[in-house]
């Protein structure tokens, strides 16, 4: 699970430089919060 979580990371930190592109801001979002235990890591 850490393995993927770190995965997930590498995939999502560029995406988090961009703004103004709101899809990948939800998604970056919603993948920290699922790290933290808010979200469920399975919706995603």
């Amino acid at each position: 699970l850490i393995e993927d979580l770190e995965k997930s990371v590498v995939f999502i930190a560029p995406l988090v430089v961009r703004p103004g592109e709101l899809e990948m801001e939800a998604l970056a979002k919603g993948a920290y919060e699922g790290m933290l235990g808010v979200i469920p890591i399975k919706e995603y």
